[in-house]
């Protein structure tokens, strides 16, 4: 009762209120908005290709990010890190938590890179792809795999910039990497100069070299932030305290994301089993899911930094503050996305259809009901996102990671079973999705009610 009556207090102003949150969080939120639009943009302009080619797109993309998300998730951890350093008055900690990012960095890059490459064509087998999706995906994804030095870079980078609370120049970068990134793809889909580089391998290449563009630029910006400190290369050095925090309490979050996002993209890959015109719909709900999704992430994110200040200075009421004033936050931008997708279901559906298209009306028929439930569990995603967020920032991380698997696990099974074994219908396998989301958002807010993560240390 009583933490119902602080969330209902005024959180505008103040330490962890409203503004000093939207202060850190804004650049991260219109980082991740230009992140979700290059990603929208990329299945948009192979649209007229063929129906194939957007949902092939996104499969491979998202089986890239199998083999980059239990890196990028032990990364991530790179910004509640620096902020408890920052907030302990250990500054000189900060810059070497980076460092072992860096390295870590360094020996993932390989495993990405063949990993992706030799697994790819059995995985998309077994789900029973269709022929023509699975060549177009493993030409996307063959390209996509040689950007994973850069992506991994730009997220150690972007976490330990978001971790000293310095997030604008984090949304400059993103923004640079976005309008490089869109004239970039339209010109290597449809330009016939270099047919190796064209069509569905367009896409993924000028990803790709938007992604170099960006590391540079946050090389750039290290140097320029921290010129004034003698230290040379010597943060790049083994640090075995900090790397031994990185892998206790980032490695959870990364076997999560892991196991988490290979069970989304297996439901994913089996969805696409039902048909081209399924996996078009599925591709079509989750373009738009992306367009909400990444700007909550980013409040995720921001919240993350602020929550680990406020911790590694043992100030737990700010943090408990901090975490209601990103309920408010996130709860109003899903309520607000929410709406614009229920009202304009039809007209979102069509921005994705190919042209002359022949089953146009059996399209609909799947592609609408489903935007329509994106609508609905985004309130339960911001859930999972907001308590989330503050209780990995605690270092309450193997609960999150337990927690997440189970529920995405439970998941992936069920809708085996549906698609499998008792061929139910595509939107039935779809409403198991959505109900998995509401669950993992009730459980994460029992485990915030509880308050465990209150006394946990990191530093």
């Amino acid at each position: 009762m009583r933490l119902i009556q602080k969330f209902w207090q005024n959180h505008g102003s103040g330490p962890g209120g409203i503004q000093e949150l939207l202060k850190i969080s804004y650049p991260i939120i219109i980082s991740q908005a230009s992140i979700s639009l290059m990603m929208f943009t990329d299945r948009l302009l192979l649209t007229p290709l063929g129906k194939e080619y957007p949902s092939a797109s996104m499969v491979a993309g998202f089986f890239c990010f199998i083999w980059q998300v239990f890196f990028v998730g032990m990364l991530n951890y790179i910004n509640p890190l620096v902020a408890q350093y920052l907030g302990a008055e250990k500054k000189d900690r900060c810059l070497k938590v980076l460092g072992q990012g860096l390295l870590l960095t360094l020996l993932f890059y390989p495993v990405i890179l063949i990993g992706g490459a030799l697994t790819a064509p059995y995985y998309m087998g077994w789900a029973q792809m269709p022929e023509k999706e699975i060549e177009l995906a493993i030409a996307y994804l063959e390209m996509i795999l040689w950007g994973g030095f850069a992506f991994l870079g730009n997220t150690a980078l972007s976490a330990y910039f978001t971790g000293l609370g310095k997030t604008t120049a984090v949304m400059l970068i993103n923004l640079v990497g976005m309008l490089l990134n869109i004239p970039l793809t339209y010109w290597f889909i449809h330009q016939t100069q270099f047919p190796a580089l064209s069509g569905i391998r367009g896409a993924p290449f000028a990803t790709v070299l938007s992604a170099v563009v960006m590391l540079i630029l946050f090389a750039i910006e290290l140097y320029r932030l921290e010129k004034k400190h003698p230290l040379g290369l010597n943060f790049l050095r083994l640090d075995r305290e900090i790397i031994t925090k990185l892998v206790v309490f980032g490695g959870p979050t990364g076997v999560e994301f892991f196991l988490s996002f290979f069970a989304f993209n297996t439901f994913v890959t089996l969805f696409h089993s039902y048909g081209p015109n399924e996996g078009l719909a599925m591709t079509i709900a989750f373009n738009w899911d992306i367009v909400a999704f990444l700007p909550l992430w980013g409040l995720n994110i921001g919240m993350m930094s602020l929550v680990g200040k406020y911790m590694g200075a043992r100030e737990v009421d700010l943090a408990l503050r901090t975490t209601f004033s990103g309920a408010k936050l996130a709860y109003s931008l899903a309520l607000g996305f929410a709406v614009i997708f229920f009202l304009f279901t039809e007209v979102f559906v069509r921005t994705f259809l190919p042209p002359n298209l022949d089953d146009e009306l059996a399209l609909l028929s799947v592609a609408v009901p489903m935007l329509k439930a994106v609508a609905i569990y985004l309130l339960a995603n911001a859930s999972v996102l907001v308590f989330s967020a503050t209780l990995r920032a605690a270092g309450d991380t193997r609960w999150c990671m337990y927690t997440t698997i189970c529920c995405d696990w439970t998941m992936l099974v069920l809708s085996y079973l549906s698609i499998r074994v008792y061929e139910y219908s595509p939107l039935t396998t779809w409403g198991i999705f959505v109900a998995a989301i509401f669950v993992a958002g009730a459980l994460y807010f029992l485990r915030f009610l509880q308050g465990r993560w209150k006394s946990i240390h990191v530093v």
